[in-house]
């Protein structure tokens, strides 16, 4: 059943980078591109745990942890609009705040990946 619940998580979450590359890909921005990288080698990193294959080093994906983290909550809580070109409305904080629970499995499996 966990596997199950991994992998509905993996694709949710694979499926949002295809949508946000469909239809954010003309109106990146530096930190958007930046964002996109990021996403997507922490994409791989879930990957890796849930399938149990070694994609990188457990050394890599410490820093890939940290990294990851650390911009998720900065661009989370403090320039959420800055990502892409079009003009954003800075929602509240609360909801912003609530963005970061769903990201909150993809870095409890990079954290089994990199340090357990």
């Amino acid at each position: 059943m966990s596997f199950f619940l991994w992998t509905i998580y993996l694709g949710v979450l694979g499926l949002s980078l295809v949508a946000y590359v469909k239809e954010e890909w003309r109106k990146y921005t530096i930190l958007g591109l930046i964002d996109f990288i990021i996403s997507i080698v922490t994409w791989f990193g879930l990957f890796s745990f849930v399938t149990g294959q070694t994609i990188f080093t457990q050394e890599i994906w410490r820093i890939v942890f940290v990294v990851g983290l650390c911009w998720d909550i900065a661009g989370s809580l403090f320039f959420p609009h800055k990502l892409t070109s079009r003009e954003m409305e800075e929602g509240p904080f609360f909801l912003r705040f609530a963005s970061l629970l769903f990201i909150f499995p993809l870095y409890y499996g990079i954290y089994q990946l990199a340090f357990i």
